[in-house]
């Protein structure tokens, strides 16, 4: 009789690892097979026409700035608005006017297409314009300064105005109305 004085071996041993290592391949192979097969058999394939730009990313969108009317006048309706009124000085002057909404509307168009307007300390904040409109609203002073032909007809100067905005504001003289979306 012969005694085997070897040592049993402990711990992981080759066959035991290959062994795990099939079984795992296995398990795996089976659960990819069985997901892309249960996608096939519910019909969710992926739409070749999805856009995957970085437009359609929430809070991309852009409306227009410049165009047959302001933006936000026959825009849907947003779910965010914030509503400034300014009064304009004693003596205030038609250029001096013309100088302020020039910077006015320049910054409105910059940050409703996702850029940060001239000298903004915090220029990564409009980088999701999330179809941002900004709508100006005039009182009798600015739009005598302006041309007081050119104001609309139907509207009367002496009669407080029924839009949401000016009525927020009461008599101011300027009206900014900004909404924005946070959905698509």
């Amino acid at each position: 009789m012969s005694t085997d004085d070897t040592p049993a071996r402990e711990g992981l041993q080759r066959r035991s690892l290959l062994i795990g290592a099939v079984a795992g391949a296995g398990v795996t192979g089976i659960g990819a097979a069985s997901a892309v097969g249960l996608n096939e058999a519910l019909g969710a394939t992926e739409d070749p026409t999805a856009d995957h730009s970085d437009a359609a990313r929430h809070g991309l969108q852009v409306e227009p700035f410049h165009g047959a009317r302001q933006a936000g006048v026959a825009t849907l309706p947003q779910a965010f608005c914030a509503f400034v009124a300014l009064d304009l000085n004693q003596g205030a002057s038609k250029d001096s006017l013309r100088r302020m909404l020039r910077v006015l509307s320049d910054d409105a168009a910059a940050l409703t297409q996702g850029r940060a307007p001239l000298w903004d300390q915090e220029p990564w904040l409009a980088e999701n314009p999330s179809r941002l409109t900004v709508t100006f609203g005039f009182g009798p002073k600015a739009m005598a300064l302006i041309d007081s032909s050119k104001r609309p007809s139907g509207s009367n100067p002496s009669r407080p105005s029924t839009s949401t905005s000016c009525r927020t504001a009461g008599t101011r003289e300027i009206c900014c109305c900004s909404c924005a979306a946070t959905t698509s």
